[in-house]
């Protein structure tokens, strides 16, 4: 008995350790992996892989994330998120993109997260799973359909090449191992496509500075290289083949800049297939024209995303090098673009055809090429926004005009607000936002001579809980070797736009162009405002004349001071055709201060339309329709020549007649969505106390620098 007792003894305490054990193994040590990713290489930025192993914690798993090391064992050379979490059994596989920052080698990957409540780090176990990072650049080539058995030809920063042909469904994958970024890519057709012929040649460059990246070879990233050097005077034949010195290939922030004009030339074909296309690095559903894969789809099959607005790409006509045009067409609307080049400026114009009604929308998109001349501009900028972003976060919601000072350039005047008064306007504005990014997007212009830039400044922030990016058009001069916040270094803000109006109901069915200037200031800072334009179409008297003069219009209240504003309309209506104004269209803005000699600014037009659309509810005039105090239905048409950016439905309402100065206005406004085609509007039975005796509706739909509305008169 005594030997049984000890043998039952050592067998429970020998039981008792294994549990311990056991229960170590499960809290800390149950974590496995396979030995090998799956696929076990693939291209840094490029390519997805698997990892595959058992013994997670019970619970959906979140927040997972793969690390990569030289070892397993921390600390990671790179991490990035997992895609997706799949259950087989008691396997968990965790899909991930290999992070586009690893260099070409051998690494150990391992994966973090909580299964439920609880946490697990593999690498702890240590669990991990091999995978080889391979230099490799992939790509799809279409014209509308897969380019199949084009010569695909890739060109590094030093005139190294890798050569390749694509496959039967356009895609392409060439090594480059030993190559520096950037990357030029050509692709040469062996046969036919649409009404591109066999042996056309088509350009692209890599959108960021990796090894491994993803690039699309089509029309439109044809378009961004071409335009890069024919802006500089450089055949971008002879570039690829020597892509050194001055005929190295645009950085990133070079190709972004460029994308920033080709992506508004086509956006309204980008909207109609339902792509959300940006400049930049693709996020949050937004993809990059040339470093996002997408499918080219064969003909007969109905194209989806990217690829449908390449199929509706008829032409693009090169003489010599240079991109004359390019036609984009789906029946009955036809868009020409036309670029031209003039001392590192690339202008895309833009003409939209309706074939079955004749309107037509013209508008023009300019910004200055990023070259190695002016990336120190661009550097210096960022600089400054990498610093305007610290101390925005850093001083949060109590942030103020004196913390912003510091990177106002003294003599600052934007729109008649000096250093001060600009400082505190914008940290009112920005207090309490969160800054994730700020940079240099595109150069509208650079003055080489006074070291002033106008930029385009894209930004991405939270503001009140909401994610927000977007861009903003800034000044900044170079002083003391710093760029600094400069402004416009006018003493009042200019507005100057055209487009087309619908008069109908009591007012007619009358169709044409109106053109709206004006001029806003610090009150008490202006006294007078004129405009002068080769065209004779303001009011005057009888007739018309080439100058009017601006006449004050209400108070707009303003932090930290409120704005006096003059504005004029042009005769309404301006009829068509004889009245589209062409596109860059100078006006001269005569604005005389209250002390001091009158000072003059010239604006040019960069947008027109004959495109009007028609109010189709309400009809029927007279009061009693508008059916007031009560919701009233409002239809419309909307336009198909341009980008719908906004649209604004107003009731207008008065209580007296319209011209008299005792007369009071009251307004309703609802912005429908940019699809929408009808909306109730109410609009009250009385304005200041007396009842209602005049109204009217009217819809305002906007684009992207052009606009066009309908009014209806009861």
């Amino acid at each position: 008995m005594k030997r049984s007792g000890v043998c039952l003894a050592k067998i429970l305490s020998t039981a008792a350790a294994a549990a311990s054990i056991l229960w170590l193994q499960s809290a800390g040590w149950a974590q496995s992996l396979t030995a090998s990713a799956n696929p076990p290489s693939g291209g840094a930025g490029v390519n997805d892989s698997y990892l595959t192993g058992s013994g997670f914690p019970a619970g959906a798993i979140t927040g997972a994330t793969v690390h990569f090391g030289t070892s397993c064992a921390a600390p990671a050379a790179a991490s990035g998120p997992v895609i997706q979490v799949t259950t087989q059994g008691v396997l968990r596989r965790f899909e991930f993109l290999i992070p586009a920052s690893l260099n070409p080698g051998s690494y150990q990957v391992w994966v973090s997260g909580t299964a439920g409540t609880t946490a697990f780090n593999t690498v702890t176990t240590p669990s991990c799973s091999a995978i080889t990072v391979t230099a490799s650049v992939t790509g799809t080539a279409s014209l509308g359909a897969p380019i199949v058995g084009g010569a695909v030809t890739l060109v590094d920063a030093n005139g190294n090449t890798a050569t390749g042909a694509t496959a039967s469904d356009g895609t392409y994958t060439l090594s480059s191992a030993g190559l520096t970024p950037p990357y030029l890519v050509r692709v040469v057709t062996a046969s036919a496509s649409g009404a591109f012929p066999a042996h056309t040649t088509l350009y692209s460059v890599s959108a960021d500075g990796n090894a491994s990246t993803h690039i699309n070879v089509h029309v439109l990233s044809d378009l961004i290289l071409r335009s890069f050097y024919s802006a500089q005077g450089i055949d971008p034949d002879n570039a690829f083949s020597s892509p050194t010195g001055p005929n190295a290939a645009p950085t990133p922030v070079a190709v972004q800049s460029l994308a920033s004009l080709v992506i508004p030339a086509v956006q309204l074909w980008l909207t109609d297939a339902g792509v959300n296309a940006t400049p930049g690095p693709p996020a949050n559903g937004a993809i990059n024209l040339i470093s996002s894969p997408f499918t080219a789809y064969p003909a007969g099959v109905t194209p989806t995303g990217l690829d449908a607005v390449l199929h509706l790409i008829t032409s693009e006509i090169i003489d010599p090098g240079n991109v004359t045009s390019v036609t984009i067409t789906n029946s009955p609307i036809t868009e020409t673009i036309t670029p031209s080049y003039s001392s590192g400026d690339v202008t895309l114009n833009t003409v939209t055809t309706n074939a079955t009604t004749h309107a037509s929308t013209n508008e023009s998109f300019t910004g200055l090429v990023i070259t190695s001349a002016n990336q120190s501009v661009v550097s210096g900028i960022d600089a400054t926004l990498v610093n305007l972003a610290s101390i925005v976060n850093t001083h949060g919601s109590a942030l103020t005009g004196a913390e912003l000072l510091p990177i106002y350039a003294p003599d600052y005047i934007n729109d008649g607000e000096n250093a001060t008064l600009g400082a505190e306007a914008f940290a009112a504005q920005i207090a309490g936002i969160t800054v994730y990014s700020l940079q240099v997007q595109s150069l509208n212009s650079l003055n080489t001579t006074t070291h002033v830039a106008d930029v385009i400044v894209a930004y991405n922030i939270t503001q009140g809980g909401v994610n927000q990016s977007g861009t903003i058009e800034w000044f900044f001069q170079l002083q003391s070797g710093t760029w600094l916040m400069y402004g416009d270094q006018q003493i009042a803000s200019l507005e100057l736009g055209v487009g087309g109006r619908h008069y109908e109901g009591t007012g007619g069915n009358f169709v044409g162009n109106i053109l709206e200037v004006g001029v806003s200031a610090p009150v008490g800072t202006i006294s007078a405002a004129s405009v002068t334009s080769s065209l004779s179409i303001w009011q005057a008297g009888n007739g018309t004349t080439n100058t009017t003069n601006l006449a004050p219009e209400p108070t707009q209240v303003s932090f930290p001071v409120n704005l006096e504003n003059f504005g004029a309309d042009s005769v309404p209506l301006l009829p068509f055709p004889q009245y589209v104004v062409p596109t860059g269209t100078p006006f001269t803005f005569t604005v005389t201060p209250v002390s001091g000699p009158a000072v003059q600014y010239t604006a040019h037009t960069n947008a027109d339309t004959t495109e009007t659309i028609t109010i189709t509810s309400p009809s029927a005039t007279g009061l009693a329709n508008a059916h007031l105090g009560s919701p009233l239905l409002v239809e419309w048409t909307l336009p198909t020549t341009f980008t719908i950016t906004s649209i604004d439905v107003d009731g207008v309402t008065f209580n007296g007649p319209e011209n008299s100065s005792s007369t009071l206005e009251c307004d309703n406004d609802v912005n429908p969505g940019t699809n929408a085609t009808s909306v109730y509007i109410t609009m009250p039975a009385t304005c200041g106390g007396s009842p209602v005796v005049n109204a009217w509706v009217r819809v305002s739909i906007g684009g992207l620098s052009v606009s066009t509305g309908a009014w209806f008169f009861f």
